[in-house]
C-alpha cells in the first residue's frame, strides 16, 4: 500500500477499536472461528484487534535475569527463536551487560556492546558469552577484525539450522559509524549454535536495510527491508530461494519478484526500522511503530491477503497504559517512549500474538539510574473479527 498513514487516521484507529490494554470480551476460539468462515478479502476487511494484554509473567522474568543475572541486563530489537529441545534463543541488537552492582546502577565500566545472545530455558536465563582482549562481549559471531562489529538483525530458525542478518559497522575510536548497505547472513547449525558460514549480502545502492522482519509465509521466505535513512521509512520485500538466506533473493518491483535489486519498489510508508509480517488465520498481519508522530508509542496492525501487501491498517492501540515523552512518568523518570513493535511469531499461540516494544529515553543520563527503562515490554494481542461469529453487523 504506497502512502502515507496519516496521524488523524490512526487516532481515529484507536479510538474505533477501543483497546487500552484490555479484553473485549471475545474468545480467541470464536474470534478465529469467524474469520476462518470468509474469503481472505472479507478477513482483511473484517479483521482487526479484539484483545491486548501485558504479559506481566514474561517481563517480570526478565527483570529479574537483568537484575540479579550475571549477563544481559538490559537492550533492544528483540527477536525470539524455538531452538530445538524446547529452549528459546533471544537476540538483541545493542545491551548493556552485568552483573549489575549492589545500587542496580549502570556504572562507567558496564559493557554495552552490540548482538547479545540469551537462552531461555523454562524460568531460566542464559547469556552467551565470547571475549575479546579488553572487551567482553555475548554474541554467536565474532567480529571480523578489531575496527568492525555486527549489529543483529532478524532471522529465522529452520530446516535444522539458525540463520541470522547482521548489518556491519566500522567503528572509529568508540564511535559506531553504520553502514547500511553493508550486510552478512550468518548461519549456525542447530542445536549446537555452531557457526557455520558467513556470507556478505550484494550492495545496495538504494540504501535498504534488509532484516527489518524476516517470515515465513505460505512455504516461502521473506525478507523485508526499510529505509536506511530518514523517519518515514518505506518498506520493501525480498523473496529468499529455498528458505536459504544465503541465497540469490529475488525483489519485488510492484508486480512480481525479479533478479535486480535496483528494480525493488516500496510496498508501503511510515513503518518503523524493525517490525514484523506473521500468518494468522490465512491472512498476512502486519505489525509496526508507526513514524509519523514523533515518540509515538502506539502499536499499528494491518491486514493483507499476500505478503507483498496491501496492507489495510486496522486498528492501533497504546503500547502502554502510560505514555511516552508527554504523558505519565515510568521507572520513576519522564522521557520514555517505544518503538520498534513486532510479533515474536516463534512464540505465538494460534490468534494470539506475542509482541514486543522497545523502550528507551529521550534524556540517556537517566538510564544509569534507571536499566529497566531500556528492557523491551511484551503483550497478548488477539486477532479476531470485528463482528461476533456468524454475525453481520
Amino acid at each position: 500500500m504506497p502512502g502515507r498513514v496519516a496521524g488523524a487516521l490512526l487516532a481515529a484507529l484507536v479510538l474505533l477499536g477501543g483497546l487500552l490494554l484490555a479484553s473485549c470480551g471475545r474468545s480467541g476460539a470464536s474470534a478465529a472461528a469467524g474469520l476462518a468462515a470468509l474469503p481472505c478479502g472479507e478477513r482483511v476487511r473484517d479483521a482487526t484487534v479484539t484483545a491486548v494484554v501485558p504479559d506481566r509473567s514474561l517481563d517480570a522474568a526478565w527483570a529479574a535475569y537483568g537484575d540479579h543475572g550475571d549477563g544481559w541486563v538490559a537492550g533492544d530489537s528483540v527477536h525470539a527463536y524455538r531452538l530445538p529441545g524446547g529452549q528459546v534463543l533471544w537476540t538483541f541488537a545493542d545491551s548493556f551487560l552485568g552483573p549489575l552492582p549492589p545500587s542496580g546502577h549502570l556504572g562507567p565500566s558496564t559493557p554495552f556492546v552490540h548482538s547479545t545472545a540469551v537462552i531461555q530455558d523454562g524460568s531460566s536465563f542464559r547469556t552467551i558469552w565470547a571475549s575479546r582482549p579488553g572487551k567482553p562481549r555475548a554474541s554467536l559471531l565474532p567480529d571480523a577484525h578489531r575496527n568492525q562489529a555486527y549489529l543483529a538483525l532478524a532471522g529465522i530458525a529452520a530446516n535444522g539450522r539458525l540463520q541470522l542478518l547482521y548489518l556491519r559497522e566500522r567503528i572509529a575510536g568508540e564511535v559506531a559509524i553504520e553502514q547500511p548497505a553493508d550486510e552478512v547472513v550468518a548461519t549456525f547449525a542447530l542445536p549446537s549454535l555452531r557457526l557455520v558460514s558467513v556470507r556478505r549480502l550484494a550492495v545496495e545502492e538504494r540504501g535498504v536495510v534488509w532484516g527489518a522482519a524476516v517470515s515465513r509465509l505460505g512455504g516461502r521466505t521473506y525478507v523485508y527491508g526499510a529505509s536506511a535513512s530518514g523517519g518515514d521509512k518505506d518498506l520493501y520485500v525480498a523473496l529468499a530461494p529455498n528458505g536459504d538466506l544465503a541465497g540469490r533473493w529475488r525483489y519485488w518491483d510492484g508486480q512480481r519478484f525479479v533478479a535486480n535489486p535496483a528494480r525493488a519498489v516500496p510496498i508501503m510508508t511510515n513503518v518503523s526500522s524493525e517490525l514484523s509480517v506473521t500468518s494468522v488465520d490465512g491472512m498476512d498481519v502486519l505489525v509496526t511503530t508507526p513514524t509519523d508522530t514523533a515518540y509515538s508509542n502506539l502499536v499499528a496492525v494491518g491486514f493483507a491477503c499476500r505478503p507483498t501487501g496491501p496492507f489495510t491498517l486496522a486498528t492501533a492501540f497504546r503500547a502502554s497504559d502510560q505514555t511516552g515523552p508527554l504523558g505519565e512518568r515510568r521507572f520513576g523518570v519522564g522521557d520514555v517512549y517505544v518503538y520498534d513493535a513486532m510479533d515474536q511469531a516463534a512464540l505465538n499461540e494460534g490468534d494470539r500474538l506475542l509482541v514486543s516494544y522497545d523502550q528507551n529515553t529521550v534524556n540517556p543520563k537517566e538510564l544509569p539510574t534507571h536499566p529497566a527503562v531500556y528492557r523491551p515490554g511484551y503483550l497478548w494481542v488477539t486477532i479476531g473479527p470485528r463482528r461476533p461469529a456468524g454475525g453481520r453487523g
